[in-house]
């Protein structure tokens, strides 16, 4: 559950 959160988040780490 809370890897695909993770994961989802990874991507807006490098966004931000």
């Amino acid at each position: 559950m809370y890897f695909e959160l993770i994961i989802s988040l990874i991507p807006a780490t490098f966004a931000g």
